[in-house]
């Protein structure tokens, strides 16, 4: 049996490696600190970098299981490492090179701390109703069971989606010859909901993508492109200083975008036509560096010490703030897992 992973890179080393010199070793800029006196930029080994411990883990039977971040390997990040050699090389990309960049970009966006701020977000103002029409429609299997007299017991609506994430449960009545009874559901909005979604986003959703007529766009002379800890860009560009990172995978007009290298930018523009490969002139290089800079959460990575990168997403010094996060992570594993025991208890059992 193949040792279980426990420090789980959100960005996987390889992806990293093209802005290193020795294969080994990062610049990285930290965008939260504890003081003053931290570095701007520090060299960061590459596999001590982008990843938090039990980030995917889950639990099963009693047993951790790092079987995620394997599915997220073989499906997503193996599958692409030709095309982005190619590239790199600036060697012609086949319809499937295509397809597995467009797929390895879909990956990186939903599987960042990033994104799971920004689910637990979403979720909190669009679970309660999607909790109450699951509720209904469980209710609905409950009446037409009764109905039938059929005696079976009633099924709880479920997708591949929500197995094992919404816990539904009927609670008969005390009183055995009451007709009616109760029926409780809870959902936790936390690690295991998010696996589930990326799953669900990246095998269904995801697809749309391998219809995009994608791009490799190099920078203007004189610039390079550096990456973060969410290099995924969601664009809406409406004019000179308006947009929004809110785009979607199959929005028309939306532009979709990952570095690659310093060299090279993953690139569409929903619903547009592009030559396979071209370069942004100056002021278009400038935005998407300050569009991928604002995109960052915590780090930006640079083959060598950038100052603009310094300009553009200034960094906020909290010894408060930068204590709570590394606290946070600390018992990350040690609460999601609480938050995963079944908490429905009491009435009925």
């Amino acid at each position: 049996m193949p040792q279980r992973t426990h420090d789980n890179h959100f960005l996987p080393q390889a992806y990293l490696k093209p802005w290193s010199e020795d294969g080994n070793q990062v610049w990285a800029y930290r965008i939260l600190v504890s003081n003053q006196a931290v570095p701007h930029w520090t060299r960061r080994s590459i596999r001590g970098t982008a990843f938090h411990q039990h980030l995917y883990t889950e639990i099963s039977e009693g047993e951790e299981r790092d079987d995620f971040e394997r599915w997220m390997e073989a499906e997503y990040e193996t599958p692409a490492q030709d095309a982005v050699a190619k590239v790199l090389r600036d060697d012609a990309l086949t319809a499937g090179d295509w397809e597995r960049l467009a797929m390895f970009l879909a990956a990186q966006d939903v599987r960042t701390p990033t994104n799971f701020l920004a689910s637990v977000e979403r979720w909190d103002k669009e679970m309660p109703e999607l909790l109450t029409s699951t509720l209904k429609e469980s209710v609905q299997k409950l009446e037409r069971t009764s109905a039938d007299g059929s005696g079976a017991s009633p099924a709880i609506p479920e997708t591949e989606f929500f197995k094992g994430v919404f816990r539904i449960r009927v609670i008969p009545p005390a009183d055995q010859n009451a007709d009616e009874g109760k029926i409780h559901a809870e959902v936790v909005l936390g690690r295991r909901l998010w696996l589930e979604s990326q799953q669900h986003l990246l095998t269904n959703t995801a697809n749309v993508l391998r219809n995009h007529k994608w791009s490799i766009a190099e920078p203007a002379a004189g610039n390079t492109w550096f990456t973060s800890d969410h290099p995924v860009v969601r664009l809406n560009y409406y004019d000179i200083g308006k947009y929004d990172l809110k785009g979607g995978w199959g929005n028309p007009g939306s532009e979709l975008m990952m570095p690659l290298s310093p060299r090279h930018l993953l690139f569409t523009q929903v619903g547009r036509d592009a030559p396979d490969r071209f370069a942004f002139p100056p002021d278009q290089t400038y935005e998407i560096q300050r569009i991928l800079a604002e995109r960052a959460h915590r780090w930006i990575f640079a083959e060598e010490p950038r100052t603009r990168v310094t300009w553009l997403r200034p960094r906020h010094v909290s010894a408060e703030g930068f204590k709570a996060e590394e606290e946070a992570w600390r018992t990350w594993h040690r609460e999601q897992n609480a938050a995963d025991q079944p908490t429905l208890q009491g009435e009925g059992g």
